[in-house]
């Protein structure tokens, strides 16, 4: 249930990031960046801070999948 609800947070911040992108115009790959960037920017520089190593984007595939899903 916590990994849902992960997953729905994840994903409405990678949603931001397109309806950002697409208010500036910007192409698909700009929404692609925008997104990934929205979505995992609260996590990287608390994982950074906590010193854990890999950061959780990088070994959770499921988490880019969700992102590119979200920007196309």
């Amino acid at each position: 249930m916590l990994h849902a609800l992960y997953l729905l947070g994840t994903a409405s911040f990678a949603a931001s990031g397109v309806l950002a992108a697409h208010r500036a115009r910007m192409d698909p790959f700009g929404g692609l960046v925008l997104a990934f960037a929205a979505a995992v920017s609260g996590g990287t520089p608390r994982d950074l801070v906590l010193d854990r190593h890999p950061l959780y984007w990088t070994h959770d595939r499921v988490l880019l999948v969700l992102i590119a899903t979200v920007e196309s």
